[in-house]
């Protein structure tokens, strides 16, 4: 009998340590998250309109090319010359569309009026409401063989909004919340 409670004691303690019984479920798997998908180059020219026409902004739309050096070096211009990136960065809402034939931003373009046709990279300028104002290719700011940042920023110097006239816009804001019940906030700033 003492051979059999030996046997049959760990078999009777299974239970109480959790051994013997029945694993516990497994929670479901989760899929991870989806990564959100990348906004197509129609929808960021809908995002910087909007925010072009809230901010006194115009909208800057840079069609590259897949192919050629030209694009890469108006990339490395607009972004290595500091009086030209602040002049874009105050003053325009940029988007990069490419203008390659056969890619799907060559519909956006001629839903815009844009006719990009062989002289890529090329800029577009539009107002906050969608009006082309400018479009040229780069071939529009060589001087002396090169890319002439001086002439891009004399082009888009050109072509920024006028500056809103302050007490108009608090007159209208103070008008707009009197009517609603609701409060102005002032906010003081400059873009450096």
């Amino acid at each position: 009998m003492s051979i059999t409670l030996r046997f049959l004691a760990p078999l009777l303690l299974l239970p109480t340590l959790g051994l013997g019984a029945q694993a516990p479920e497994k929670a479901p798997v989760q899929k991870p998250a989806q990564e959100p998908a990348t906004p197509t180059t129609a929808e960021l020219y809908k995002l910087a309109k909007d925010k072009a026409a809230h901010d006194n902004k115009r909208v800057l739309v840079m069609w590259t090319s897949a192919e050629g050096t030209t694009t890469k070096t108006l990339g490395e211009m607009l972004s290595r010359h500091r009086k030209l990136a602040t002049l874009i960065r105050n003053e325009f809402v940029m988007v990069r569309a490419d203008g390659d034939k056969g890619s799907k931003d060559r519909s956006l373009a001629k839903r815009l009026g844009v006719k990009i046709g062989q002289g890529l990279p090329a800029l577009s300028v539009f107002d906050g409401e969608g009006k082309l104002l400018a479009h040229q290719p780069a071939s529009a700011w060589v001087g002396e063989g090169k890319l002439d940042p001086q002439l891009l920023s004399a082009t888009l110097e050109r072509l920024k909004p006028e500056p809103l006239d302050a007490e108009l816009v608090l007159k209208d804001a103070l008008a707009r919340s009197a009517g609603g019940g609701k409060r102005v906030l002032i906010h003081l700033g400059a873009p450096w």
